[in-house]
């Protein structure tokens, strides 16, 4: 829009501005001084109304013009716009904060569903209690599995911007790097991102976009980051798609991202846990999968923070690789049906809010479990269970994610919480108290 066709000089006389009004076809025109400060404005019914009072059309503008008029400071602020059209005001300056005209809002201009917006989504880590491992396909398709999870407030955290072009701008904070898809160009897998581009190849978005992605949890850390990472970029571009995934497809899409579409070996409880959020009881079997997410009785999820402490072993977990020798051991039948007595017995002290058998039982989760392959413990993870698992220390420990590294719970009793804190101290170990998270993937919009 040319402003000047609805501009006109203070100096000018009411004759050119008929002319003007004629030629913008508005009803109106807009009166600015020797700053280009807008100072008021007139109408044809204003003109028409000054002549018949006996106005000469030859007189200054100024003479007729109206010093109340109608404007917006902010051309987001839709909801004076939208009182001020309701008046049947045709044409609404915006002024900057100088008084001066910086564009002319029309009817048409208005369209609420065409702002400029952000879409953040951000998606839990997790620790896992019991039951890693008979969440693989493999295993439970005969058999069934169940494991019991929570997620904790370590995030996985993406910010979307829609793009005029067709053009998809992938960036990676945790990794430094910038990728650029141009439209219709084919996605390979070469190593770069390759998760964050299976998202987009499996979800074929029919718009351009940039998106940004960064992590609280390093990869190789055994809290499920990857399935954060998934159900996070999923969750940004379904908001923007007109037929919404419910939380059960996204976790299951999360999952074909993975697991099918790139071949990483592994289970399904990440995924599902990472959506849902909060304590899950998780169950597995050939038909379908559930998720029961509950609330747990009597501040029980207060109480459990208070007696979890993560410390980082500093060596990366060895996901795919193990988990394809364990699904294929023998071992695992038998670890699943011990699992499955376990995963009974915490879910019962959970839903009754017990928690001081709750370490022991988690102790004899990892007992069971680091007997399925031998590389899943080191000399790193045994020496920190020896020292650490105590009677004055703490009731019971696993290893999260797979094996091989990453970090370790440990579960630890209130009467000897400040001297495991001493002792992880004089270890010089990395650990962090946790905080669970009760909303899973979040997903919402703000205006930029």
């Amino acid at each position: 829009m040319k402003l000047n066709k609805y501009l006109i000089d203070s100096s000018k006389n009411i004759k050119s501005a008929m002319r003007k009004i004629s030629i913008n076809k508005k009803g109106i025109i807009y009166v600015i001084n020797n700053k280009k400060e807008l100072i008021g404005s007139v109408t044809d019914g204003d003109i028409r109304r000054y002549l018949l009072n006996g106005g000469l059309i030859k007189e200054n503008i100024e003479k007729c013009s109206n010093k109340n008029f109608k404007c917006v400071l902010d051309e987001g602020d839709t909801d004076r716009i939208l009182k001020l059209l309701d008046q049947k005001h045709e044409l609404i300056p915006v002024l900057n904060s100088k008084k001066k005209i910086i564009k002319f809002i029309e009817r048409k201009d208005i369209n609420l569903f065409n702002k400029k917006i952000i879409v953040r989504s951000r998606s839990p880590a997790r620790i896992s209690f019991v039951g890693g491992g008979t969440d693989v396909t493999r295993y439970f398709f005969e058999k069934s599995g169940a494991s019991i999870s929570f997620t904790i407030n370590k995030f996985c955290n993406v910010h979307l911007i829609k793009r005029s072009d067709e053009k998809i701008v992938i960036n990676s904070k945790d990794y430094d790097k910038k990728i650029i898809l141009k439209k219709n160009e084919r996605i390979n897998y070469n190593g770069d991102l390759n998760i964050i581009k299976s998202c987009i190849k499996l979800l074929k978005p029919n718009f351009g976009f940039e998106i940004f992605v960064d992590t609280d949890v390093k990869p190789g850390s055994g809290l499920g980051g990857s399935a954060a990472v998934s159900s996070a970029v999923i969750g940004a571009i379904n908001y923007l798609q007109p037929n919404k995934l419910n939380k059960y497809q996204i976790a299951e899409l999360a999952f074909q991202v993975e697991r099918i579409e790139l071949g990483i070996v592994g289970g399904w409880q990440d995924q599902y846990s990472t959506v849902f959020g909060g304590c899950n009881f998780m169950e597995y079997r050939e038909s379908k999968n559930l998720v029961q997410n509950l609330i747990l009785p009597n501040n029980l999820f207060d109480e459990l923070e208070r007696r979890i402490i993560l410390c980082d072993t500093t060596l990366p977990h060895r996901g795919s690789e193990m988990q394809t020798r364990i699904s294929k051991s023998k071992k695992i039948i038998e670890y699943g049906k011990k699992s499955e007595i376990l995963f009974n017995k915490i879910k019962e002290d959970l839903l009754r809010g017990k928690a001081n058998n709750i370490g022991k039982l988690i102790q004899s989760s990892w007992d069971i479990k680091k007997k399925l392959d031998k590389s899943m413990v080191n000399k790193k993870i045994l020496d920190l269970e020896k020292k650490l698992c105590k009677k004055s220390l703490a009731d019971g420990c696993r290893l999260l994610g797979t094996g091989g590294g990453g970090y370790m719970l440990f579960y630890i009793q209130p009467k000897n919480w400040f001297n495991f804190l001493d002792k992880i101290n004089s270890l010089s170990l990395n650990y962090h108290p946790i905080k669970f998270d009760s909303k899973g993937l979040q997903v919402w919009e703000t205006e930029i």
